[in-house]
């Protein structure tokens, strides 16, 4: 949790675009809010959000309680860096290369408990 900071974003080069896929609160919220709005670094793109639905009907919810998306220098993606044309078909293979193993009596790849 803020790992990327105001101190950091700071000493960045002016033309310098941040780009988040991991986790929201990796970025300092506050901190990138204040670098994009006063132009300290070019730009972000965020493929992850700070702020998230709590139920299934969902209100009208912002990425963020800054008004980043008011911003002209950042992009926002939901949760979409991973799409690639090439997508479902490492996924058709990751699961049926489990279920060989499975029938196997092999390792299970990333089995959780």
């Amino acid at each position: 949790k803020n790992l990327i900071n105001f101190n950091l974003m700071k000493n960045m080069n002016k033309n310098s675009v941040i780009i988040n896929i991991a986790r929201g609160p990796i970025i300092n919220e506050a901190d990138l809010y204040k670098v994009l709005k006063n132009k300290i670094i070019r730009a972000a793109v965020i493929d992850v959000w700070y702020n998230y639905p709590k139920d299934s009907i969902a209100k009208k919810l912002y990425p963020s309680k800054y008004p980043l998306h008011k911003l002209d220098n950042i992009t926002f993606s939901p949760h979409s860096s991973a799409w690639s044309s090439q997508l479902w078909d490492r996924r058709f293979k990751f699961v049926c290369e489990n279920l060989e193993n499975l029938y196997n009596k092999k390792r299970i790849k990333n089995l959780v408990n």
